[in-house]
């Protein structure tokens, strides 16, 4: 798995290279970097990936965190803002 940070205000990239696909690990790994920045965005956008989905956000639904995640989410004090599938342009 290949996981990317773009942290825009600070102009941070994090790249981390796994093999593993766990959601141990891509929470790891957002902690790592949250410690790197040595804070927490108010929002942290992703992708529809099943670590962190049980559904997808379309454009017509907005989707089903995962719970563990969404747990995860409200102990560190962020929003998690998943992108439309398919809609490359709600990254931003």
């Amino acid at each position: 798995m290949y996981f990317v940070w773009f942290y825009h205000t600070q102009d941070i990239k994090i790249f981390h290279v796994t093999l593993s696909r766990s959601q141990d690990v891509l929470i790891s790994c957002i902690t790592e970097c949250l410690e790197h920045i040595e804070g927490v965005p108010k929002v942290i956008v992703c992708d529809n990936m099943k670590t962190t989905m049980d559904k997808a956000r379309t454009v017509k639904t907005s989707g089903v965190i995962n719970m563990k995640f969404q747990e995860y989410a409200k102990d560190m004090g962020f929003e998690l803002k998943p992108c439309v599938a398919y809609r490359p342009q709600t990254k931003r």
